[in-house]
């Protein structure tokens, strides 16, 4: 859901974008005020709760507060964001609420409202019978909150132990899950699922407990020993699927190309395909608890279709060659440079022996010009590094990668005001960051991957007609031509884009902040701990052309000064 609203004497523009456990505010404020600005206090009302509280950040005046304890969070009211673009992280799904947004001028110990605009958004509604439903997990195990809620001791090495600490990773993602394996209630259901790490228990159980239901159950899992980790996994899968009593209904897919790398489940009714459950989570304690990854079901029954006909091919474990064939029968390679059929959403399967694919994507993020988020976990395609090199582009392009990749860091690209990037990471040394805990705690449960394991593209999401491509395929070589792959395309659809961008911020704005901090030398740094006292932090949002300007008014829904 979105709300832009402008206050009554056109001084100040909000842009309210709510998911289902984000809301993300956009501010514009009049251009001859901002000299005087000193920053934006929120007040938020709960109207379930009936509580109303002004939110909270950890930035202060220095003159007003010198110092604070470690990990002590203070009043907006009194302390301003000096942003013009903020994000609610405490929100709930299916709930209303009403922001008070005022613009601060005056001087720290005596601040005094410049413009004040009021507003009023519902967050999404979860597990529901929409056309889409979107879970995301926590993702920021290393995070300020985890520490200050679990402690940094050692992290609990089974599910059973701690459970608050399971759900609160979870955010939703095991629940809706599970929600959608106990659709299948008797014998008039049917589950297909193509799955690439089967080690979860808890899902092994679900699902055979829909079998005893008399649910017609089937599943495909990866299969491949390669090197002793591929083996020691394998034999884990293998292990389970016999202790759940799935080897009947399981098979091993020995002849993909390089891994089998779905993590789909279909509903069948009727034998009929109802729904589908796909997106970037692997069935793994990792995946679910650990790194970043979404959970998307889609209700449509031509694509639902689409996806049994390609599950259909997969039974049969067809060489990479069939494969190839079969996938590009099933869904047909794209027109190169045309864009998606407005309001759809359609599904697009590997390996194929082509990359149109890859290239399609890349054509639609140049040829749309308008501000693009990406999600990697192994790097960007070359593809996508051209479009973020291109000197005259001055269209917003935001990528969050797992890793450092030094192809983001060339200077053609850094160059380039209209990119940023951001790298997995937790605070690992405050380096004089006052009122932070020494140090953030991953989970433990990923090795390779650590933070970010979702692979999704946001074209123009607070637009009229975003784009929305998201799935289990890396944006890669390999992926489209050697591994099973799947992956959603769907155009017009603003609450699956108003989720996806609202989660996209929460991760980008939390690890932008951490790659910069531990790339700062120690020692204390006043710009790092205090709020400016004056309004100069303002000048570079109104600086025609600036990475700042760009986002006041795109973040805003502004089309220009107002």
């Amino acid at each position: 859901m979105r709300i832009r609203q402008l206050n009554s004497d056109g001084s100040l523009a909000i842009l309210a974008v709510a998911g289902s456990y984000v809301i993300t505010l956009g501010m514009n404020l009049k251009a001859s005020l901002h000299t005087q600005l000193l920053g934006f206090s929120i007040q938020r009302t709960d109207h379930l709760a009936n509580r109303t509280d002004w939110l909270l950040s950890f930035k202060v005046f220095q003159a007003v507060l010198p110092h604070k304890a470690v990990d002590e969070m203070v009043s907006t009211e009194q302390h301003p964001i000096q942003d013009f673009f903020w994000s609610d992280f405490t929100v709930r799904p299916g709930r209303s609420y009403t922001y008070r947004i005022l613009a601060r001028g005056g001087v720290p110990n005596m601040l005094t409202t410049l413009a004040e605009s009021t507003i009023t958004v519902s967050t999404e509604i979860t597990d529901t019978t929409q056309l889409h439903d979107i879970y995301f997990n926590r993702g920021v195990a290393g995070s300020q909150a985890f520490v200050t809620k679990f402690g940094n001791g050692p992290f609990p090495t089974i599910t059973t132990q701690h459970p608050e600490v399971w759900t609160w990773l979870s955010r939703g993602l095991q629940e809706a899950m599970f929600s959608f394996i106990q659709q299948a209630t008797d014998a008039g259901f049917g589950i297909r699922a193509s799955i690439y790490e089967f080690s979860y228990e808890p899902v092994l159980v679900e699902l055979a407990k829909a079998e005893s239901r008399g649910a017609d159950v089937q599943i495909i899992v990866h299969d491949k020993a390669g090197d002793a980790s591929e083996a020691k996994q394998l034999a884990t899968m293998e292990a389970l699927v016999t202790k759940t009593g799935l080897g009947a209904i399981t098979t091993f897919r020995k002849n993909q190309g390089d891994i089998s790398h779905n993590k789909f489940l279909i509903l069948l009714k009727n034998s009929t395909p109802v729904a589908v459950w796909t997106g970037s989570t692997n069935l793994s304690v990792g995946g679910i608890f650990g790194h970043s990854n979404v959970g998307h079901i889609v209700r449509d029954q031509s694509v639902a279709q689409k996806y049994l006909t390609y599950w259909n091919d997969l039974h049969s474990d067809p060489v990479l060659t069939t494969a190839r064939a079969d996938t590009v029968q099933i869904t047909a390679d794209p027109v190169a440079r045309q864009e998606p059929p407005a309001n759809s959403a359609d599904a697009f399967f590997s390996p194929r022996a082509q990359v149109n694919l890859l290239d399609w994507y890349a054509a639609l993020v140049e040829t749309k010009a308008k501000p693009t988020f990406i999600t990697v976990p192994f790097g960007l395609d070359t593809r996508f590094e051209k479009i973020l090199a291109e000197p005259e582009r001055t269209n917003l392009i935001f990528v969050i990668s797992d890793q450092p990749d030094k192809g983001l860091d060339t200077p053609a690209i850094t160059a380039n005001p209209a990119n940023r990037t951001a790298f997995g990471s937790s605070i690992t040394n405050p380096n004089g960051l006052e009122s932070w805990m020494n140090t953030e705690r991953l989970t433990g449960l990923n090795s390779r991957v650590r933070y970010i394991h979702t692979k999704y593209i946001l074209i123009d999401p607070l637009g009229s007609d975003p784009i929305t491509i998201t799935g289990s395929a890396n944006f890669s070589v390999n992926s489209i031509q050697k591994n099973d792959e799947n992956t959603l395309v769907i155009r017009g659809d603003t609450r699956v884009a108003d989720v996806y961008f609202g989660e996209f911020m929460r991760l980008f704005r939390h690890f932008y902040f951490r790659d910069v901090e531990n790339s700062v030398s120690g020692g204390s740094n006043p710009d790092r701990i205090f709020l400016n006292p004056t309004s100069a932090w303002a000048d570079d949002f109104f600086t025609a052309g600036t990475y700042s300007e760009n986002v006041r008014l795109y973040f805003s829904g502004s089309s220009g000064e107002i």
